[in-house]
């Protein structure tokens, strides 16, 4: 088990406190023992450079939803289905251009993060489904979520026996909501 953050969970603490030795990751000082078990950082975080990439990606996306005429349909930080193309001088490899990933004519938009459509060129469905497996979802039932119906899928869950100490995979039946609650 791989954990990371300031804090270890108490029963995992006392099982490496029992059961485990100590290695080169953790530290023990017997003068301070409620840090017994302190995680030793080598490379300290910054949260403001990863938080300002996400704001100016947000940002360049904004001119994009707003094009007069070219509905933004869905979009997220990095990406964007719009109506219509963007004009070429706005694709492309260089740096500050979008990448062209596909096109299509229809599709099913049921809320962000729940959508499929089908490329016009490799006739592949694409789906997105936030919180459950996508490609066990097909057209049809992106159709009954936008119409209202709700939608009987499984996901696979991992989930940590304490007994054992085991992580188990199990098969989780979800009821797929049409609105976001």
């Amino acid at each position: 088990m791989i954990k990371y953050g300031p804090k270890l969970n108490e029963k995992l603490r006392l099982l490496y406190k029992e059961n485990a030795k100590i290695n080169n990751n953790f530290y023990n000082k017997e003068d301070q023992p409620e840090k017994t078990f302190s995680k030793i950082r080598g490379i300290p975080s910054a949260v403001q450079i990863s938080a300002m990439i996400s704001s100016h990606a947000r940002t360049s996306i904004n001119p994009i939803k707003n094009i007069t005429g070219n509905l933004a349909i869905a979009s997220n930080t990095d990406s964007a289905i719009l109506r219509y193309p963007l004009p070429d001088e706005l694709i492309g490899k260089g740096l500050g251009k979008w990448k062209l990933e596909h096109h299509f004519k229809q599709g099913v938009f049921v809320r962000p993060k729940l959508y499929c459509y089908k490329d016009v060129h490799t006739q592949e469905l694409i789906r997105k489904a936030s919180g459950v497996d996508a490609t066990k979802l097909s057209y049809d039932d992106y159709r009954k979520l936008s119409t209202g119906e709700n939608v009987l899928t499984n996901k696979n869950v991992f989930k940590l026996n304490w007994k054992t100490l085991s992580i188990e995979v199990v098969n989780v039946e979800t009821n797929l909501k049409a609105i976001n609650a």
